[in-house]
């Protein structure tokens, strides 16, 4: 789990581009272990796989990737911040994957090519589980950091002020916030991530 860390600390302290490459990097990759677990799963039971669905899997690994990257891009998969990401930001996941895996298979069926429905199905279900997957564990990891890092922060804020007694937990207010529209819902997050000693304990809306 440290190496994990030491690993996603490097990544975070690079630049946007950095970050992004890497992103489209990932995603590509997902998107080859996907059509490859599609496949076995697909043919578990039915070994070998029929040598015209591997043809067509091989001949047309270069389209799943170059769909996929350009959709990714399209909904600007490498432009969101996912550290701090919303549900809108896993909707646009969702819709990437999905309409990537149509457009696939509606241009391998134009050309005659097309692979057996369930491939579809199950490359769907894989890509979307591992696009979104990685994505949510750095978010969830960098929330963890930034909370560990405020309450070492205010740990020793109080430790110098001579407060030996007071710490993060025991000073902390917890606040009511009112409306649970979209507007309280960007002050919830602004208060779990920037809090200053503050933590939202109830929604309060008409």
């Amino acid at each position: 789990m440290s190496q994990f860390g030491r690993l996603l600390s490097i990544f975070n302290g690079k630049s946007p581009n950095f970050r992004r490459v890497v992103y489209l990097f990932l995603d590509l990759v997902f998107v080859f272990l996907s059509l490859e677990l599609a496949f076995l799963v697909r043919f578990a039971d039915d070994q070998p796989v029929p040598p015209q669905h591997l043809a067509n899997a091989d001949a047309y690994l270069p389209l799943f990737l170059v769909t996929a990257s350009l959709i990714f891009y399209f909904l600007q998969f490498y432009r969101h911040l996912w550290q701090f990401a919303s549900v809108d930001q896993y909707i646009s996941v969702l819709i990437g994957t999905s309409s990537q895996t149509v457009l696939v298979a509606i241009l391998m069926l134009v050309r005659h090519a097309r692979l057996p429905w369930s491939i579809y199905i199950l490359y769907w279900l894989f890509v979307t589980f591992f696009v979104a997957g990685y994505r949510i564990v750095y978010r969830q990891y960098f929330r963890f950091k930034l909370q560990q890092k405020k309450r070492q922060s205010y740990d020793e804020k109080a430790r110098r002020d001579g407060k030996i007694s007071h710490t993060y937990q025991s000073d902390v207010r917890r606040v009511l916030v009112y409306g649970a529209g979209q507007a309280g819902f960007e002050v919830i997050r602004d208060l779990q991530e920037n809090s200053r000693g503050k933590i939202p304990a109830v929604i309060l809306d008409d």
